[in-house]
């Protein structure tokens, strides 16, 4: 049983620091039978606040009976509805997966907060109780090498000692990661507990070795499963008569290839986990893929996610001690951190091409224009932000320090309407600025590689490997 005082600063941060709730606001929480207990915990814990908390329970029967399209009952549709946060802890099976779904979008109004917590129970409430702070900036930190690489390779070892190699091309700002740090804005949703930065794919190809968890069972290196990838798809997994490869598809996945869903193999998502707090794997998917050390992938739909897949199952799966790089660069190291965020933050004052090349490069620019590409300047800084269709924000500083003051000079001086400026007179009024005309081109460079602006003319631009 978890710590009694670890539980309560839990329920604590699930009312303060992810659904951000002050006196009088309502609160909704939609609970599995296994979790009338964390209900009772966080209802105590609302109450003491002057939140107004209510439960409704919803039997596993209905959960199960509830298909694509089904309207949710009225009762339960109207309290969502009315509600400023809602915290959704429903079983956590692909039985139960529609059901799930509807409550979710349910709850997506302008102004609700959902914490969408599958499977959540007081025996993992605990996770909520990390420091939010610190996952944020270890979400933050591995969202950079993901948006500004373009080789992501893995490399597991199966419960034999054989290593295996997935490698996937990362989309870059087509698509970029999405940070799950368990703090939730009006009209969004998030995870419960926190801790993962994950990507959608669209491509994958070799093999990985499932070695820490599937959905119900605890793999611990004991056993696992090698799934083998081509193109984004699972085309083979070995060894076909291994407990962990027949319980995944007695549980998982042959519900749906039998039913003939034409996505239960796609590869949805790749995820890394950093909650510290999270020791032993469970074989709950969304409490185990954000062990801090690990990552997870997905096979089925990510249009929850914000991705273009649907199936009829998202079926989360752990790697334990992955080995894992981008472009070459290591990010984790048999599950150590190993990511050096300073490797990835570029600088106007060193360039990735020698100013020689740089020049001959910005003398074939004509006129440079933004894009519809979000950004902020905060203390003189330049971020770089997004958010995805599931909801969930992003924002990274542009380059360096010292880049990111100097870049957001430069994109002030930019028509806010994506209107061109020729570069003879963005020259002319960077040097009024205060910005060195040597390093108005590297300015420019830097702002293309963060998608926040496109050139007019000039050798085609692409991210360097």
């Amino acid at each position: 049983m978890p710590d009694a005082e670890l539980l309560q600063s839990a329920a604590l941060n699930l009312l303060t620091r992810s659904l951000r709730l002050r006196e009088h606001k309502n609160l909704l929480i939609v609970a599995d039978p296994a979790a009338l207990d964390l209900a009772e915990l966080v209802m105590r814990q609302a109450q003491a606040r002057a939140i107004h908390a209510t439960c409704i329970y919803v039997p596993r029967s209905q959960q199960a009976a509830h298909r694509q399209g089904d309207d949710l009952p009225t009762p339960l549709h109207e309290a969502i509805r009315v509600a400023d946060g809602v915290l959704s802890c429903l079983a956590d099976g692909p039985a139960f997966l529609f059901f799930r779904g509807a409550v979710l979008q349910t709850s997506l109004t302008p102004f609700t907060r959902t914490l969408h917590a599958p499977g959540l129970t007081l025996a993992t409430l605990d996770a909520a109780a990390v420091d939010y702070d610190l996952v944020h900036r270890w979400c933050s930190n591995l969202a950079l090498p993901l948006v500004m690489g373009r080789r992501l390779e893995i490399v597991s070892t199966d419960h034999l000692g054989a290593t295996h190699r997935l490698v996937v091309t990362l989309p870059g700002w087509e698509s970029p990661p999405a940070i799950s740090d368990g703090v939730v804005d009006e009209g969004r949703w998030a995870n419960l507990p926190p801790g993962e930065t994950f990507i959608l794919p669209t491509d994958g190809d070799g093999a990985i070795a499932i070695n820490g968890s599937l959905p119900g069972m605890v793999l611990a290196g004991a056993d696992s499963t090698v799934l083998h990838f081509e193109h984004g798809r699972l085309v083979e997994w070995t060894p076909t008569g291994g407990v962990a490869t027949r319980h995944l598809f007695a549980t998982q996945l042959d519900p749906a290839r039998l039913d003939g869903d034409p996505n239960w193999s796609r590869l949805a998502e790749i995820g890394f986990g950093v909650n510290p707090l999270i020791g032993n794997l469970l074989g709950v998917e969304a409490y185990d893929e954000k062990k801090a050390g690990t990552i997870h992938i997905a096979l089925g739909s990510n249009s929850e996610l914000g991705g273009n897949i649907t199936a009829s199952i998202h079926c989360d799966l752990v790697v334990e001690r992955p080995t894992v790089t981008v472009d070459g660069r290591l990010l984790l190291e048999n599950g150590e951190m190993r990511l050096q965020v300073a490797d990835w933050l570029l600088d106007v004052y060193q360039q990735g091409m020698d100013a020689d090349e740089l020049m001959a490069w910005w003398e074939t620019v004509t006129a440079v224009h933004r894009t519809m590409a979000r950004a902020e300047i905060n203390d003189g800084e330049l971020y770089r932000t997004w958010a995805i269709k599931s909801g969930r924000h992003g924002r990274l500083p542009v380059g360096t320090p010292r880049s990111a003051r100097l870049a957001a000079r430069l994109y002030a001086l930019l028509p806010e309407n994506a209107a061109l400026i020729d570069c003879e007179e963005l020259t002319t009024r960077a040097a009024e600025a205060g910005i060195p005309v040597r390093l108005t081109p590297a300015c420019v460079r830097l702002l293309l590689t963060y998608d926040l602006v496109r050139v007019k003319g000039g050798v085609k631009y692409e991210r360097e490997s």
